[in-house]
């Protein structure tokens, strides 16, 4: 066979095999194209009715603090010798008193909710400095806006104290400007026992009679959140290390952007922390039907029900009153008593 002829068949082979190739392909993309167009069969998306006791809780972040009024921690002090006795045994110390003086240094009573932790310095910002600038305020030294922030205001307002008392400030330049071993917050009078007698004697640590040692939660709230908890209800409080329940005692009012404090009763202490407050605002107290919020549909007249069944081609249409939440998880009460039951399987998708 010539050259010319083995060209030519070769050609046909080629240009047959790909027409079929053609062909088929052609015939695969229709019946792909015909099974991506039928219609998916539906399958049914079904919950389980449960019974549980549903809460509605509210996180807010807060503070484990020592109380105002606890004993000084003679821990911060080096050598505290006392150099000046300025009151005796039976007499009240009141905020604005110097309650001792150390080292030449006075230790100073403020007013104030709960205790120090730290030294304040210049950019200090937080719910201590808050109470630091409402003792200064209250005391006649600040004039300034109650910001949570110690800026030039505060700085002087605290220098003016000094100086009021007859003493120098600290040097800002080597040190805070209001150094913890020289000041405690004190929210009432307290009544001074074992109050030392000589000069130049180790500080006691158990001068103060009316003192609260457990260490005190801080909770703030905005307006609308306060309106939402019960007095009494429960909450759960978590340090990072353990958690456990207390109680709301009281809700009162402060001089911070309108907010609210929260006075909690707990079972146990906690130390000195950042914690996480769990509020419950709504409880069922006891065990109640519960589906998913998606189990939950509308009618056009905006009736609440759920489709009790499991399969799309035979479900009941069940009236329902829906009630306390979890976020996740509603409460459901049929309006026909007995008509659902925990265990019942309703339709997600009727």
């Amino acid at each position: 066979m010539s050259g010319s002829r083995v060209l030519l068949v070769a050609c046909l082979v080629l240009a047959v095999g790909l027409g079929g190739g053609y062909l088929l392909a052609s015939q695969l993309s229709e019946a792909d194209v015909a099974s991506v167009r039928a219609e998916p069969t539906p399958v049914p998306i079904t919950e389980e009715i449960r019974e549980l006791r549903l809460m509605d809780v509210l996180s807010a972040d807060g503070d484990v603090v020592m109380p105002a009024g606890a004993p000084l921690d003679l821990d911060l002090m080096e050598n505290p010798v006392i150099t000046a006795l300025l009151f005796e045994n039976g007499q009240n110390v009141v905020p604005g008193d110097v309650l001792i003086e150390i080292q030449g240094r006075p230790v100073i009573v403020l007013p104030g909710e709960f205790g120090a932790w730290r030294s304040f310095s210049s950019r200090n910002s937080g719910k201590d400095v808050v109470q630091l600038q409402l003792a200064l305020q209250e005391l006649g030294f600040y004039t300034g806006d109650v910001d949570g922030t110690i800026g030039s205001g505060t700085l002087t307002a605290i220098r003016e104290m000094y100086k009021e008392l007859g003493y120098p400030h600290p040097d800002t330049r080597t040190g805070p400007a209001l150094p913890m071993e020289e000041f405690l917050f004190l929210n009432d009078p307290v009544e001074l026992r074992d109050y030392p007698a000589d000069l130049g004697v180790d500080l006691l640590s158990d001068m103060l009679t009316t003192v609260v040692e457990d260490a005190q939660i801080i909770v703030l709230l905005s307006a609308s959140q306060a309106r939402t908890i019960p007095i009494g209800s429960l909450v759960r409080i978590d340090d990072g290390v353990s958690s456990v329940e207390g109680q709301v005692v009281q809700i009162r009012p402060t001089d911070v952007d309108g907010r609210y404090l929260v006075d909690l009763a707990t079972p146990v202490d906690f130390a000195p922390s950042r914690i996480v407050v769990d509020f419950v605002v709504g409880d069922t107290v006891n065990q109640v039907l519960s589906v998913p919020w998606a189990a939950v549909h509308f009618t056009e007249a905006g009736e609440a029900f759920v489709a009790l069944g499991s399969t799309l081609e035979s479900w009941q249409e069940v009236v329902v009153e829906v009630g306390q939440t979890d976020g996740r998880l509603v409460e459901i009460t049929p309006l026909d008593e007995g008509a659902l039951l925990g265990g019942d399987l309703v339709l997600l998708n009727p």
